[in-house]
């Protein structure tokens, strides 16, 4: 279980003084404590090692995202001090699929559920996270599930999802017929 391989690791690192690791995994257990707060008297528990990966996973993306405005705030220090936590943070991840095996699992389940559209697109992302949870990004796979129904159906020609004739139609004035009134209301005084 993940959970076992935080608490040993924690205790490892604090016996080898690593400050850095020991608070990354103090925080990655509070994340998880706070979850399983969240959860209480719930019915629908997930698996432990589901619960713990969807932590990681979202402890990871906010880091991410932490990353992105100290690069754009000039705060090289503060970048790497969260880039060093996404390195523990991802150790505790189980291994993570290849983007090949990521678009070859997402054509497998595309053609189980004989998706078609992007109206099919939840159908095929709750069956790739049934299968594959916390084996890969799910914000990634959500584009490569896009990219693959849409190459299946271009979008309509006018851009508007109406078809073509609609496109060389005319919108209505918004004083109706002939009016005199510019204020949308369909009245002529």
């Amino acid at each position: 279980m993940i959970r076992d391989e935080i608490k040993t690791t924690l205790v490892t690192a604090m016996k080898a003084g690593e400050k850095a690791r020991v608070g990354t995994i103090r925080l990655i257990q509070s994340s998880i404590k706070n979850r399983d707060i969240e959860l209480r008297g719930k019915d629908n528990v997930p698996d432990d090692d589901l619960l713990v990966t969807e932590v990681l996973q979202k402890m990871i993306k906010q880091r991410r995202e932490s990353i992105d405005m100290y690069t754009k705030g000039n705060r090289p220090e503060l970048a790497d001090a969260e880039a060093a936590e996404i390195e523990v943070i991802e150790s505790f991840l189980p291994q993570q699929m290849s983007e090949t095996d990521t678009a070859a699992a997402i054509d497998a389940i595309v053609a189980e559920t004989g998706a078609a559209t992007i109206k099919d697109m939840g159908r095929v992302m709750a069956a790739l996270k049934g299968r594959h949870a916390g084996q890969l990004d799910m914000g990634k796979a959500g584009a490569m599930v896009r990219g693959n129904l849409s190459a299946h159906n271009p979008p309509p020609a006018c851009g508007r999802g109406w078809g073509r004739a609609a496109a060389k139609t005319p919108l209505p004035l918004a004083g109706g017929v002939g009016g005199g009134d510019t204020t949308g209301r369909g009245r002529s005084k």
